[in-house]
């Protein structure tokens, strides 16, 4: 027994010691290399460092977080050093931000890895019939949607978003439920029964596709997709890493092929927008170049806006849970991009923007201490039960959708998309059940 506690001590030194080197050296490169190149290399350690200290762990955050958000930092600083984009102004201040949000999120989660000893099969046992109701109603009321979306002729998301339909607005919130009843059936069916159910997953891929092809909605489908790996690998059969990242790049470069095929059903015509640029230019600049240009826009014009001390979080948490109208992705678009944001559009915005127009630097340390001690808990939680494993897995895009947004889309997105559906599944379980146990006194 020492032996073994002395070989897990030893481990964890080798991490932490590992870890302090990469900060240090990529500090060294990001606060005193090249104000273009010096950033992106610092940033580049980082991102080894977290896969190496992670072990491509599919459940732990180094692995999902760290490379995303990587691309949405560098994007357009390689586009810059690449001189496919013109030279950016504020890049080294832009890059060194970045940085301090990235390594504030691996310290405070830790490589530390969590054994996964998932022993609550009876409590998704117990909402098996719920869930096969809630997921063919979910369909039901969906569907409904998109035949009305097709009928209307509706062919952007823009004219959905000013869409003020009551059809609508009661669709739109299904799509969460249909999301979390087949992930709870699809980890159901892989826990207890042992086997991958086909007919389930072809029929929610294929639905959620033609969700893309009517609606433009390419969320649905990646959470189906991303919600299916995750489940299969931690409850079934353990993917390994070469095949990992296969399916992490096919998945990557299938997001601008995705983003072609929105509304097609509707309007007929395969958008061919970028289509003129390369794949890696589509996936760097349309895809992930959003959250760094924010950044830059923030930090570049920072004489004409004046610090928040906190106002924005108050602001996204009456928005995401009252009647709120203010937030800090809707703040930049009104003073950046008026015209765009009036017509309903907008450039979506940076959650290390939304630190660091609170608080500068130090507000971008506080948002990523939150975001890291949120993501850390719940990963803790993922590897105990499967309900929480199925909540891990519907937080991941959710966490990944932020990174060039803002907390509103986190409270509320968190809220509607796994709180609410949750607390309508428990509550239909606790009726029926109640249902039951009446008719059963009155024989």
């Amino acid at each position: 027994m020492a032996y073994i506690n002395y070989s897990v001590n030893k481990d964890v030194f080798i991490k932490v010691i590992f870890l302090m080197f990469s900060l240090v050296s990529s500090f060294l490169f990001s606060f005193y290399g090249n104000e273009l190149w010096g950033g992106i290399i610092g940033l580049t350690i980082l991102l080894i460092a977290a896969l190496i200290l992670s072990g491509l762990d599919l459940l732990h955050p180094y692995t999902w977080f760290t490379p995303i958000f990587y691309l949405y930092s560098v994007s357009v600083p390689l586009l810059v050093a690449t001189g496919e984009v013109g030279y950016m102004t504020s890049i080294k201040e832009t890059l060194f931000a970045e940085w301090i949000a990235l390594t504030t999120f691996l310290v405070v989660v830790s490589p530390m890895r969590k054994k996964i000893v998932i022993n609550d099969h009876k409590n998704l046992e117990n909402l098996q019939l719920v869930l096969k109701g809630v997921y063919i109603t979910s369909v039901l009321i969906t569907f409904a949607g998109l035949v009305y979306v097709y009928a209307l002729g509706i062919t952007s998301k823009y004219e959905l978003a000013l869409n003020d339909s009551v059809f609508l607005k009661i669709s739109g919130p299904f799509y969460s439920l249909f999301i979390l009843s087949f992930l709870l059936l699809l980890a159901h069916s892989l826990t207890i029964k042992k086997r991958i159910p086909w007919k389930l997953i072809a029929f929610t891929l294929g639905y959620t596709f033609l969700a893309i092809l009517i609606m433009g909605q390419r969320d649905t489908f990646l959470w189906a997709l991303m919600g299916l790996v995750y489940l299969y690998h931690t409850l079934y059969k353990f993917i390994s890493r070469k095949k990992m990242i296969i399916i992490g790049l096919a998945t990557l470069f299938s997001i601008p092929l995705l983003a072609d095929m929105r509304n097609i059903g509707v309007s007929n015509s395969y958008q061919t927008a970028y289509n003129k640029d390369s794949i890696i230019m589509r996936i760097t600049n349309a895809e992930f170049g959003a959250a760094s240009r924010n950044l830059q826009i923030v930090i570049d014009n920072d004489h004409i806006w004046s610090y928040f001390y906190g106002k924005t979080i108050l602001d996204e948490f009456n928005l995401a849970f009252f009647k709120g109208t203010e937030s800090a992705g809707i703040w930049f678009n009104q003073t950046f991009f008026p015209e765009l944001y009036q017509i309903g559009g907008g450039n979506g915005f940076t959650i290390v923007g939304e630190g660091y127009i609170n608080f500068g630097l130090f507000g971008v340390i506080l948002m990523f201490i939150f975001l890291g001690l949120l993501m850390k808990y719940l990963y803790v939680k993922a590897t105990k039960q499967v309900i929480w494993l199925v909540i891990y897995t519907m937080f991941i895009p959710i966490m990944l959708f932020m990174i060039r947004g803002d907390l509103a889309s986190l409270f509320a997105k968190f809220s509607k998309h796994i709180i609410l559906p949750l607390i309508i599944i428990y509550l239909t379980k606790h009726i029926l059940e109640n249902k039951h146990k009446h008719k059963e006194s009155e024989r």
